[in-house]
């Protein structure tokens, strides 16, 4: 079962061609990132700002984005990733 905020964002981000595929894994505790271009990296905290803005942290490094590459990668072989089937309407 998809939550709604989940579900929310697939929507947004769902591309205007029919291929794609989504897997989800159940964790309690996860860092939300994106890859940019295969170049940047952005990820956010649950943490706020003292004026109520979201913690965003942004870099260009190899390194880093290495490291996140490879923990996709692996959380997408993984057998605890579930594949979700959603198309638009």
């Amino acid at each position: 079962m998809v939550v709604p905020e989940l579900k929310k964002i697939i929507e947004k981000t769902l591309p205007k061609s029919n291929d794609f595929q989504i897997k989800i894994i159940h964790k309690s505790e996860s860092i939300p990132y994106y890859i940019v271009d295969d170049c940047e990296l952005w990820f956010s905290m649950k943490k706020k700002t003292a004026s109520g803005l979201p913690c965003m942290l942004w870099s260009n490094s190899r390194n880093i984005e290495d490291f996140f590459v490879n923990c996709f990668n692996e959380s997408w072989k993984s057998q605890k990733a579930s594949s979700l089937q959603m198309s638009k309407t």
